[in-house]
């Protein structure tokens, strides 16, 4: 039998990993100035990060309130309330990596919602889950109006966000399944004093 020489192995480069880090709303914060430092000098107290951090940062944008004289008087000397946002002025060097995104057009919103919606099914009571399925339809045409009907009626394309959406999936399932158990805990009773 014929020894197989040893071939040595070639180092392998290690694939460096990467971590992702984003920082959502920095400007709500007060410690601008430290986000500052982070995002655009990739460092931390002066130390530099690795390299296999990266950084994305999403902020709040500055628009003012349409206040009225009761609600200038009622802020008084509170120099953030005068924004819809409660977010500070962003450091100059941050503003260089600004990017409008703007908001989504309707109809990319309404597959969002469609898709949000879908996904909610599972978290519903297995009975309720075919009379859900039947009003995917409705249930997304309902969150859509409702998304409009407070941009129209408030005069403001931001004022709603598909989070508005999220916290009003959780509490439908929320209440489809309490009612659920509700009505079944009655049949239970009907049934036991028949």
């Amino acid at each position: 039998m014929q020894r197989i020489a040893k071939v040595p192995r070639r180092k392998r480069k290690k694939k460096r990993k990467e971590i992702w880090l984003f920082l959502d709303e920095f400007n709500t914060s007060p410690d601008i100035g430290w986000f500052n430092e982070l995002i655009c000098n990739h460092s931390l107290d002066g130390v530099a990060l690795p390299d296999g951090i990266k950084i994305i940062a999403a902020c709040n944008p500055y628009r003012e309130r349409r206040l009225n004289q009761k609600e200038k008087d009622w802020f008084g000397g509170d120099s953030l309330a005068k924004y819809v946002y409660r977010v500070s002025p962003l450091c100059e060097g941050v503003k260089l990596h600004l990017w409008q995104f703007g908001s989504l057009p309707s109809s990319d919103e309404r597959q969002y919602i469609s898709e949000m919606v879908k996904e909610r099914k599972n978290a519903l009571n297995p009975s309720v889950q075919e009379f859900f399925e039947k009003e995917l339809i409705t249930i997304t045409d309902q969150l859509c109006i409702s998304q409009e009907f407070l941009r129209q009626k408030l005069h403001d394309a931001a004022v709603v966000s598909l989070r508005d959406v999220e916290r009003c999936l959780t509490f439908f399932i929320w209440i489809s399944n309490h009612f659920y158990k509700q009505i079944a805990v009655s049949k239970q009773i009907q049934y036991s004093l028949a």
